[in-house]
C-alpha cells in the first residue's frame, strides 16, 4: 500500500451515467495527524460541450492554499466555452506549485470522469499513479504529472489512491448495482457504504464522503453523507 496521506476516490465510468466519490479526511503527511480542515475532494464540471466529476488525492496544501480551494480557482478561470483539454491543462499545471513542495510529501492524483460530446472518458493525471498501474509506493515523489486516458466501450470502475482497503467483493458489489443503471440516490449510497467499510479498514480514509454523479444529458447531482453535526 502506498506509504503517506493519501486517500480514497471510486469512479464508475459507463455509457449513460458517471458516478464518483471522496471523503473529506485531510491528513499532515509528516506526522500522521488529522488536519482540522475538513475538504471536499470533489467538484463537478459542466460546461457547453462537456460535464465532468474530478476528484482528487494527496498533497493538501499548494503552499499558499489548501487544494481544493485551488481546484475551485481553476473552475472558476475556464470558460463556459472551453475545450475539455483546456481544463485537463489547468489541472496539470498544478506542477508548477508541486515544484516547490517537499518531494516527499507531494503525491497528487486527479481522477476525472467525463462526457465529451456525449463519449464516456476517464483521465488520471498523477506523479505516482496510472490507468492500469497500480499506485507506486515511492520514497519521493516526482513534480511532473502524467496524463494517462481512457475511453471505456462497457461500465468500468477505476480507484485511486489507496485503493487496497476496498476488496474484490465490494468492487463486484459496486459494479452489479451500476449494471442495473441505479437512480442516482441508489448509485451514492453504495458508494458511501464501500467508502465507510474502506475507512474502517484504513485510518486515510475518512467515514463520511461526497458522492456524485453526471449522465451523458447533461444531468449532474452530489450528496453528503456522515458530514458530523457540529460542523458547518
Amino acid at each position: 500500500m502506498l506509504r503517506g496521506a493519501v486517500t480514497l476516490i471510486m469512479t464508475h465510468v459507463s455509457q449513460r451515467p458517471i458516478f464518483q466519490s471522496g471523503d473529506f479526511r485531510l491528513t499532515d503527511a509528516r506526522t500522521g495527524r488529522d488536519i482540522d480542515y475538513w475538504a471536499q475532494k470533489q467538484i463537478i464540471v459542466q460546461r457547453f460541450e462537456w460535464t465532468a466529476l474530478v476528484g482528487f488525492c494527496g498533497i493538501a496544501h499548494t503552499g499558499r492554499e489548501y487544494v481544493p480551494e485551488w481546484i475551485v480557482e481553476q473552475l472558476r478561470a475556464t470558460p463556459r466555452d472551453a475545450a475539455f483539454e483546456d481544463f485537463l491543462a489547468r489541472l496539470q499545471s498544478a506542477e508548477e506549485w508541486l515544484e516547490r513542495a517537499n518531494a516527499r510529501f507531494r503525491a497528487l492524483t486527479f481522477s476525472v470522469g467525463a462526457f465529451v460530446e456525449s463519449k464516456p472518458h476517464f483521465v488520471l493525471i498523477s506523479n505516482f499513479e496510472a490507468i492500469g498501474r497500480p499506485p507506486r509506493a515511492l520514497s519521493t515523489f516526482p513534480a511532473t504529472l502524467d496524463v494517462t486516458r481512457f475511453r471505456p466501450k462497457k461500465e468500468q470502475l477505476f480507484l485511486s489512491g489507496r485503493p487496497d482497503p476496498v476488496p474484490v467483493e465490494d468492487r463486484l458489489r459496486l459494479l452489479g448495482t451500476f449494471r442495473k443503471v441505479p437512480p442516482p440516490e441508489e448509485g451514492y449510497a453504495a458508494l458511501a457504504a464501500v467508502n465507510r467499510r474502506a475507512s474502517k479498514r484504513d485510518r486515510a480514509v475518512g467515514p463520511a464522503c461526497f458522492t456524485s454523479h453526471a449522465t451523458v444529458l447533461g444531468e449532474e447531482g452530489g450528496v453528503v453523507h456522515g458530514w458530523p453535526d457540529d460542523r458547518d
